[in-house]
């Protein structure tokens, strides 16, 4: 049944990406780009985890594919209703774009103000050999840090609309941390989610589509660079901007990912097959363990009153009784955390993702409102981390980017005589398209 699902996925993923192909400014909407992902991250894996099994018997083989197949499918059907009026009424949120743009300045100025303090808490941690496992001070500074994300799409879609010099070097200021990001620590989504940020930002304003031969294009080639980024991180991008990619191993990430040694596919398919053998799943409380674990300072209130906010249903433990262990800097992913949550039921969560990113669609590009644009930019990330993460992640980072952006609303509000000019210029312009 493996290649019977296997199958399966590969034709629902390649249906979508001819659903883009019909349409030039589908390449930026949520089926396209989450289709890409699944293509990109999750087929290699499934391909190296029917070669290469390790402990994951082929029932769970079988689940974790069939379970792909699902979530795949949901990022095309919870995008197909059409949006709700009402919804789309309450995304209709104006603002002065030159107050916006103002605020995403005082961002950019505030995050690289935290840039030094960061900086230090990093090196404290990795002194202290525990350079993936982010806790204290760090994290707090790291939170407050990721504004930058919100204040580069800011300035972006500013700089796009009104290209004065100054508007220009404000957004490539805004960049550089996000860019430090990618080239220096590789990180693939920051990477992916940055470019699609630039591309929507021409779109939005300049109505710049890509050719969608280059679009379908870079989804092939990301099969490649994925795992060979995340093989060298920095050094790739190193290579690159010295014109030595001839010193680039192409063959070592994709041939790592094939050869099976870790794969985070495996880690879903065997905790997928540990909930289902031993009945334990979260039942939707995963998402607010994580939003505790995200929002909440241990180092503030104490662990054990932090501890004692959280439900805990499943016992991290389960995973003794397999003879497994997650290797080290690994994911479960969106497919295997939301399987964990609701059994097969936990692949509706992309049908809601994808409808949510459908509204936020419309309002952007249909009815052209600045806030949801940068919204859905912000949320790029997320959507795709929920593939390759988990999706517990996506709500706290939904709530990150609605604080964050509801403070840049309220300081960005139109003046009362901005707004009274806007109604009386509404008849004027209503009779003279009725003459």
């Amino acid at each position: 049944m493996s290649e019977l699902f296997l199958w399966i996925f590969i034709s629902i993923c390649i249906g979508i990406l001819g659903w883009g192909m019909l349409r030039a400014d589908r390449v930026y909407q949520f089926p396209f780009f989450m289709s890409a992902i699944f293509l990109s991250f999750i087929l290699p894996q499934a391909f190296a985890l029917i070669e290469n099994p390790g402990a994951a018997r082929p029932e769970a083989i079988d689940r974790v594919l069939f379970m792909s197949c699902l979530c795949a499918g949901m990022c095309w059907l919870g995008y197909l209703p059409k949006p709700n009026p009402k919804f789309l009424e309450k995304l209709a949120i104006s603002v002065d774009e030159h107050k916006l743009f103002r605020v995403g300045i005082a961002m950019t100025v505030f995050c690289y103000a935290l840039r030094g303090a960061l900086a230090s808490a990093i090196r404290v941690v990795n002194a202290a050999g525990k350079g993936d496992q982010w806790s204290g001070p760090v994290t707090i500074v790291a939170f407050f840090y990721s504004i930058i994300f919100i204040a580069f799409a800011i300035v972006l879609l500013h700089a796009v609309k009104y290209p004065q010099f100054r508007n220009i070097l404000m957004a490539i200021i805004s960049s550089y941390p996000i860019l430090e990001l990618v080239f220096g620590g590789g990180r693939r989504q920051t990477a992916a989610a940055f470019f699609l940020a630039v591309g929507l930002g021409f779109f939005y304003k300049r109505r710049y589509v890509p050719p969608r031969i280059l679009a379908l294009a870079l989804v092939i080639a990301t099969v490649y660079l994925i795992p060979i980024v995340g093989a060298e991180r920095g050094a790739f991008w190193a290579k690159a901007f010295l014109f030595r990619l001839d010193l680039v191993d192409w063959s070592r990430g994709l041939d790592e990912v094939i050869k099976g040694s870790i794969l985070e596919l495996r880690n879903a398919a065997i905790l997928m097959d540990a909930s289902q053998h031993t009945g334990q799943y979260g039942y939707g409380t995963g998402y607010w363990d994580n939003f505790i674990f995200r929002y909440v300072p241990g180092q503030i209130i104490g662990q054990d009153a932090k501890s004692a906010l959280q439900f805990n249903l499943i016992d991290r433990n389960l995973l003794e009784s397999f003879d497994y262990s997650l290797p080290t800097g690994s994911t479960n992913t969106g497919i295997g955390d939301s399987f964990m949550e609701f059994s097969y039921f936990g692949s509706l969560f992309f049908f809601i993702e994808a409808y949510i990113f459908k509204h936020l669609w419309v309002a952007g590009t249909e009815n052209k409102h600045v806030i949801i644009q940068i919204l859905y930019i912000g949320l790029i990330s997320a959507a795709m981390l929920s593939v390759t993460h988990g999706t517990v992640n996506f709500i706290p980072d939904v709530l990150f980017q609605a604080i964050f952006l509801g403070v840049a609303v309220i300081l960005s509000k139109p003046s009362m005589s901005k707004a009274l000019d806007s109604s009386k210029s509404i008849p004027r312009e209503e009779s003279k398209h009725t003459l």
